[in-house]
């Protein structure tokens, strides 16, 4: 990989952590979420184990409850949701003889990937919510529907990024931005 590779890649990584750190520290105030932590996280993480390949793409049907965790849970809830499910699966490859290994930094970068934006979501979807103040009709569904349109939207950026430099494809040739790409994560 090249230098500009590997300072993104620790970029990413640093990021995520740190975030995840900080928000973690807050996590004995997700009292009242844990029995919805609990049911998301058991979903997305049988979800994790069922992937499909799209070209250089990988999908898991795991966006769903991801995305569900970032409108319904605490931040340090989040963090958790997103990271169990990869550490199962990094732990299944590992253990399965003769399964895909991939190299170290790609499982640690999918959950700094998944984390930075899901909790950049969090924060645009709770600062909307408390703006709005009195509840209408439409708020809630257009503040969730924003919110996962970061999510997503991050998330295929920081993926793409990672794939021109550290794969050397362009963005075109990537795909991470076509609507066939975009678009099963979405829904």
């Amino acid at each position: 990989m090249s230098r500009k590779a590997w300072i993104y890649l620790l970029g990413v990584l640093v990021a995520g952590a740190v975030l995840s750190g900080f928000t973690l520290l807050d996590v004995l105030r997700a009292n009242h979420d844990w029995p919805t932590f609990v049911i998301l996280t058991a979903l997305a993480t049988v979800a994790q184990l069922f992937e499909a390949e799209h070209g250089k793409q990988s999908y898991y049907p795991h966006f769903v409850f991801f995305c569900a965790g970032v409108i319904l849970l605490h931040p340090a809830l989040v963090v958790l949701l997103v990271a169990i499910p990869h550490l199962v699966e990094w732990l299944k490859e590992s253990l399965t003889p003769g399964a895909r290994r991939r190299k170290w930094y790609i499982q640690p970068f999918n959950i700094a990937a998944h984390i930075i934006p899901a909790l950049s979501a969090l924060t645009v979807y709770n600062a909307i919510i408390a703006g709005i103040g009195q509840v209408n009709s439409l708020a809630p569904l257009l503040s969730a529907s924003l919110a996962i349109a970061i999510y997503i939207g991050l998330n295929h950026l920081m993926v793409g990024m990672a794939l021109v430099l550290a794969r050397g494809v362009s963005w075109r040739e990537s795909g991470v931005l076509k609507p066939d790409c975009l678009v099963p994560d979405a829904v």
